[in-house]
């Protein structure tokens, strides 16, 4: 008995994988589609240029004022005289705190070769 339904669960398995590739040939795959290419001819761009800039996110609000707001610089903190300042002021701290550790060191030094 037991012998019979090990072949019938084989033999069922075996089918059941057949069946299914079989079933998979008749959909369409992804990225299998089949490719028109299109020819655009400068004539073809002409006539898109009339209906505005193309928008990812919606259609422009025409309520607004279409003319664009005049645009300031951008910021440029090379030409800041207050962000080098506090750059100054940074590494001035720096500096300092370096050259008070260095004393130290230089000191550490003295006293060791004075002892030997």
């Amino acid at each position: 008995m037991n012998r019979y339904l090990t072949f019938s669960l084989t033999i069922s398995m075996t089918l059941s994988t057949l069946a299914i590739p079989l079933r998979a040939a008749n959909k369409p795959r992804a990225g299998r589609l089949e490719k028109n290419s299109v020819l655009w001819t400068n004539e073809d761009l002409e006539k898109l240029r009339p209906l505005g800039p193309i928008s990812i996110v919606g259609q422009p609000n025409t309520a607004e004022d279409s003319t664009p707001a005049a645009m300031s610089p951008p910021y440029a903190k090379t030409r800041d005289p207050e962000w080098y300042a506090k750059q100054a002021a940074k590494l001035r701290g720096e500096l300092e705190y370096r050259q008070a550790q260095l004393r130290q060191y230089q000191q550490a030094l003295e006293e060791a070769r004075s002892k030997s």
